[in-house]
């Protein structure tokens, strides 16, 4: 305290004005009266030069030459205190800069069991707060085949020593969301392997996005078929593919007949309209594995896959192709209200294995 034996010994505490509240004084001896002891209470005492200290007290009675008396053992925690003080306030920051991170936040142990997790991922994944996340895994959160995928990365983070990203589509709130998942293991400064820690970012927006241009890039705006780009990418594949298997393929080249005159008679909007039904019936026409195309204004091209080994067998069966679509165009057609007739022509090639090119 700053007071030396002689200034101390007969004089009071409150002489010397040792309390910082003089009340603690009272609260320590009616604690000792009432339990007959009083065990580590934490008090605030003035020292000698003004400045305080913090002291863990100890104290019980005892008589000394037929006085009573109290017996006091008090610890000076003064740097405990401002230790854990700063202590907390540092991760009061860290839990401030955690939760107002828009992204999911996680630290996780060796066994992948979350030891810390933020606001945000309590919002995305959780039915938990973040002091109940403490011990569990994903196996609790996500369905469990996903659960199995997390752990997988996890295991690969933490064995290689190196940081991952990962895209993946995960389910949440009864919808399927894309996100990106960046990972990494936590190692401290012995070199010892702690965990991994990393966060989830919620990227179906973007994803969103970049299907829609692959949808302007690659598919045609009006009958949502492939276009001439995709097309091609699809008729060089299925090219090699005829090459590999020695299968035929063939390739019907459809042109709608008078279509000029129905768009200059009733107008471009009927037009479109005819255009669409051809192509919901072109769909309908084929197998699932074969591929239809627009290739512009009242073209349309259709790709037959894995036909027949005999270039006899791979014509009948393009030809029967061929009639079930005449069949299909020929039907009527209701166009807001204009029932209309439309034919089509169709030309077949059949590309013999080595023989042929795109153009």
């Amino acid at each position: 305290t700053g007071w030396g034996r002689e200034e101390a010994v007969n004089h009071s505490s409150l002489q010397l004005d040792i309390w910082v509240d003089p009340a603690d004084r009272q609260h320590m001896i009616d604690v000792v009266r009432g339990d007959g002891f009083c065990e580590n209470l934490q008090f605030r005492f003035h020292k000698k030069d003004g400045s305080e200290l913090v002291g863990l007290m100890s104290a019980h009675p005892i008589r000394l030459n037929g006085i009573d008396c109290i017996l006091s053992v008090t610890r000076d925690i003064t740097e405990r205190i401002r230790i854990e003080d700063a202590l907390r306030q540092k991760e009061r920051y860290q839990r401030a800069l955690l939760d107002n991170f828009p992204f999911a936040v996680w630290l996780k142990n060796t066994q992948s069991q979350f030891l810390s997790v933020n606001k945000a991922f309590v919002h995305l994944f959780g039915e938990y707060s973040p002091d109940e996340m403490t011990g569990r895994n994903d196996f609790d959160i996500v369905p469990r085949h996903i659960a199995e995928r997390h752990r997988a990365t996890d295991l690969e983070v933490q064995n290689s020593r190196q940081k991952m990203s990962v895209e993946e589509e995960i389910l949440t709130d009864g919808s399927h969301k894309w996100f990106e998942t960046y990972k990494a293991p936590v190692i401290d400064d012995n070199g010892e392997l702690l965990g991994t820690v990393g966060f989830s970012r919620d990227i179906s927006e973007r994803k969103i996005a970049e299907e829609e241009i692959r949808r302007l890039a690659f598919y045609d705006s009006l009958t949502h078929l492939p276009n001439r780009r995709l097309l091609l990418d699809r008729l060089q594949q299925a090219l090699a593919s005829c090459s590999r298997s020695g299968r035929e393929l063939a390739v019907l080249f459809i042109d709608l007949d008078n279509f000029k005159t129905l768009n200059d008679t009733l107008g471009h909007d009927i037009g479109d309209l005819l255009l669409k039904q051809v192509a919901e019936r072109l769909a309908a026409s084929v197998r699932e594995g074969d591929t239809v195309a627009r290739l512009g204004g009242d073209e349309f091209v259709v790709i037959l896959e894995d036909l027949s080994d005999s270039v006899y067998e791979a014509a009948a069966q393009a030809e029967l192709v061929g009639e079930k679509i005449l069949a299909a165009l020929n039907q009527p057609y209701d166009l807001d209200g204009h029932h209309c007739l439309s034919s089509p022509s169709i030309g077949i090639a059949l590309l013999k294995e080595g023989e042929a090119t795109i153009d």
